[in-house]
């Protein structure tokens, strides 16, 4: 999913600084373009890297104080298990809203979620798959995005942290 589809949800959260665990080998270029975006929205990303599950609960301490929103992005170190569960800990703890790619991770703990219309991706991939049977070449194919997504809320969370977005309950966009 592009950052500029999460950065609206950012803003109509009312927050500024954005803590993003980020393990570097797999997601430098997308932090680096949701560094740019980010600053169009007037909002500041804090990243710390993590190259380990072990290494996400002591880059979340040093987000203390330091961030009103953390951004989960879909990594299998930074999103899984024990790492999942620090931010939503960090999240509980610190009175900051968990922002994430799944709507699985609502009943963790996660205050907003942003899911893509998986049927609308298939779609997409079979459009792709036509053109290649019939003779189209891989790489003149573009890699597309989702063309639809849902914003999922988890209403408990966003009223323990006393947070309402200006949006209410499940939506699509295109």
């Amino acid at each position: 999913m592009p950052p500029e589809r999460y950065l609206p949800i950012f803003t109509s959260l009312k927050v500024s600084r954005i803590g993003v665990i980020s393990n570097p080998a797999r997601t430098s270029s997308y932090i680096k373009k949701a560094r740019k975006i980010a600053a169009e929205f007037g909002v500041d990303l804090i990243v710390r890297e993590a190259k380990s599950i072990q290494d996400v609960s002591g880059q979340l301490s040093t987000l203390t104080g330091l961030v009103d929103a953390l951004w989960m992005l879909p990594d299998s170190i930074t999103a899984s298990g024990e790492a999942a569960d620090a931010q939503f800990l960090f999240s509980a703890k610190h009175r900051v809203p968990v922002v994430t790619f799944s709507s699985a991770y609502l009943d963790s703990g996660a205050a907003i979620a942003i899911d893509m219309d998986r049927f609308d991706i298939g779609i997409q991939g079979g459009r792709m798959a036509a053109s290649i049977i019939s003779g189209g070449r891989v790489s003149n194919i573009p890699p597309e995005l989702p063309r639809k997504i849902t914003v999922k809320t988890n209403f408990a969370v966003l009223r323990r942290l006393n947070l309402s977005p200006d949006f209410t309950g499940s939506r699509s966009t295109k």
